[in-house]
């Protein structure tokens, strides 16, 4: 039976794109249908970065196990929402060993079980289930835009991450070799075999997705570029066989995005153009993509969101040239669109990026009213995780000038793991409590923070300005953090 509030949640599961605002789902639907409205409460939760209120809302629901479309878009939002749970940070990017080391939760009631015993994600064949779903939809057993819900929920949600994980290993490899210094692994670590397996019929440039042992061993890094653009290829192929045509261009974007990240720059630039170019552009695709290029210029090495570190809390290393004032040119033309659009969290990921443009170089009075006003219009959109995003950004800027007191760090740390342990993300709000307590301490040695002694160096050398306000913040980061990890177990939980 087709699903009344299909196109609902497919905008919501554009979850890069700020396309429907979370906190204005229940005034501008009102009255969904009463067997739908655990799947509209799921998705906005997920728009909304809650991913384990979206665990529990579809955990505590009541749905017609005989109805396939409910049965198969209910599904698809538990796949998303675990995801989002266990492998998600602050940039986007997957903490896959995170998500490669747990077996999944027992699925809802009702919920059709994976055949075989319980699985870890290293061989959960999640690309298998959406070509199952793709498959069961070209024989009329389910309607197209159920299936679109599946390849977002199911697909594309989980695997972007992945991919975008697969290749800044690959990135850290390159920069072992070209600097000779060494990157022990962290929390963007992940294993040779990846924990998102492709089918080995899948083909990108003439080459199977998963070579010979021997071609693994000669060149893993090239294999993890294959991987992660085979998984790009696969969402756009699904996506072009079904009739919503923004669903399409969000995957060509992730897909340009993740061509980019490969060094194929040239590639990733045409693809864009095409996006721009085609008939599923709207006012909120031509954001997201002036946002992705305004990255690629400002940050092409990863780290517009968080503060130019990586989801371990270290310093990007820089390896390609950055273009700041194009970067701000493109991410003021996101703000526009987003404005015509009416994304206030579309505006809000906007000023967090301009927080960090050349305007702001040297004035930390619009650096910081920027951040405020992004975390005030995240507020305003229901966006609980960009909400938060903005609040450790700020908290970060206070620790650099010195500002804050140990109490008032404590207090953010204690509710940032209140707030990921019981409604949000385990995963997002960990990347969140490492890049606070990084971003206060600068990754000074003596904090034990994972920062590069050398990254800090050059920062300072950048700024002079700098070294002085983070000697005198250290103390007061490493009392509050030593503090709430002995008060109430922050540390590990957030």
């Amino acid at each position: 039976m087709p699903l009344a509030s299909a196109r609902l949640l497919v905008a919501l599961l554009l979850h890069e794109q700020h396309r429907v605002e979370p906190a204005g789902v229940p005034l501008r639907y009102p009255s969904p249908p009463p067997a739908e409205r655990h799947l509209i409460g799921a998705a906005t939760a997920l728009a909304a970065g809650r991913a384990k209120g979206a665990l529990r809302e579809l955990r505590q629901s009541e749905h017609d196990p005989t109805d396939p479309d409910h049965m198969a878009a209910h599904e698809a939002l538990y796949l998303a929402a675990l995801a989002l749970d266990l492998n998600w940070s602050p940039d986007d990017v997957g903490v896959v060993r995170a998500w490669a080391t747990r077996t999944f939760a027992p699925p809802p009631a009702g919920l059709a079980k994976p055949a075989g015993p319980s699985r870890t994600m290293t061989d959960a064949p999640l690309i298998a289930w959406t070509t199952q779903v793709i498959s069961r939809q070209r024989h009329a057993l389910l309607e197209p835009t159920t299936a679109v819900i599946c390849v977002l929920g199911a697909a594309i949600i989980p695997g972007i991450r992945v991919a975008r994980a697969q290749l800044a290993l690959t990135g850290l490899r390159v920069d072992h070799r070209e600097t000779g210094r060494r990157h022990e692994p962290g929390p963007h670590h992940i294993p040779h075999r990846m924990s998102y397996r492709l089918p080995r019929h899948v083909v990108v440039h003439g080459h199977g997705a998963d070579p010979p042992r021997a071609a693994r061993t000669a060149d893993p890094a090239g294999t993890l570029v294959m991987q992660a653009l085979a998984t790009a290829d696969l969402f756009v192929t699904h996506l072009d066989e079904l009739p919503v045509p923004q669903a399409a261009a969000y995957a060509r974007i992730l897909r340009a995005d993740l061509l980019f990240r490969a060094n194929q720059e040239a590639e990733a630039g045409m693809a864009l153009d095409a996006v721009e170019a085609g008939a599923g552009s709207d006012h909120a695709t031509l954001a997201h993509a002036a946002l992705v290029r305004g990255d690629w210029a400002g940050f092409p090495d990863g780290g517009a969101q968080t503060l130019g570190r990586r989801p371990g809390g270290s310093r990007v290393i820089r390896s390609r040239t950055a273009y700041p004032e194009r970067a701000e040119e493109l991410w003021q033309r996101a703000l526009t669109a987003y404005g015509r659009a009416g994304s206030e969290g579309g505006r809000a990921a906007g000023l967090l990026r301009l927080a960090g443009a050349p305007t702001a170089a040297g004035r930390p009075i619009l650096r910081r009213a920027r951040i405020d006003e992004a975390a005030r219009r995240a507020r305003t959109a229901g966006n609980e995780a960009l909400t938060w995003l903005a609040r450790v950004q700020s908290q970060a800027e206070q620790a650099v000038a010195g500002e804050p007191s140990a109490a008032g760090l404590r207090a953010m740390m204690t509710a940032l793991a209140d707030w990921s342990r019981l409604e949000g993300s385990t995963s997002y709000g960990r990347g969140l409590g490492r890049l606070l307590i990084d971003a206060g301490t600068a990754g000074d040695p003596d904090t034990g923070t994972a920062g590069d002694s050398d990254d800090v160096e050059a920062a300072d050398r950048e700024d002079p300005g700098r070294r002085p306000v983070r000697i005198a913040a250290r103390g007061r980061v490493a009392e509050s953090t030593a503090g709430n990890r002995g008060r109430s177990g922050t540390g590990r939980s957030a």
